[in-house]
């Protein structure tokens, strides 16, 4: 009997935990129809390879989406939580990327050609191969935890 009691003390504990780290299906679905979806929480979301060129995803959370490949040229990312996001090989030309989370995200091969990144926070990220050229990296917290200056564009000057 104790044993039984633990164990349903243990799932009402450990159950509510586990639903809340998932995505909203809803939100989901509002990106898909409407390329759209502002302060949305598509956390874990496998988001691989979709076409979301000018989405608008200012204030959402995708911590730890699957975003490889995926083509978000010239979306609108601001204020995003990109923290532990798989971006290898994505597409985000001309993306306004000012104040996001990027923390541990890995952009290997990612292109970020004129991206806005102002802001933005990248300690720990994997930026091996990136494209970052013509990238706006004013005020960056760079990989290594350094800020960038106000004048670094597609280099981060300290």
């Amino acid at each position: 009997m104790f044993r039984l009691n633990v164990f349903f003390l243990l799932i009402i504990f450990f159950v509510p935990t586990y639903v809340c780290f998932g995505f909203d299906a809803d939100h989901l679905k509002q990106l898909i129809e409407k390329n759209k979806c502002i302060k949305c929480d598509l956390s874990q979301a496998d988001l691989n390879g979709l076409h979301l060129r000018f989405a608008d995803l200012s204030n959402s959370n995708l911590q730890g989406a699957k975003l490889i490949g995926t083509y978000l040229t010239k979306a609108i990312l601001k204020n995003a939580d990109l923290r532990g996001v798989q971006l290898k090989g994505a597409h985000l030309g001309g993306a306004d990327m000012s104040n996001t989370k990027l923390q541990c995200a890995d952009l290997k091969n990612a292109d970020l050609f004129e991206v806005n990144l102002t802001n933005a926070n990248l300690m720990g990220a994997n930026v091996y191969n990136t494209n970052l050229k013509q990238a706006k990296l004013e005020y960056v917290t760079w990989t290594n935890g350094r800020v960038c200056s106000k004048v670094s564009v597609g280099n981060c000057d300290y």
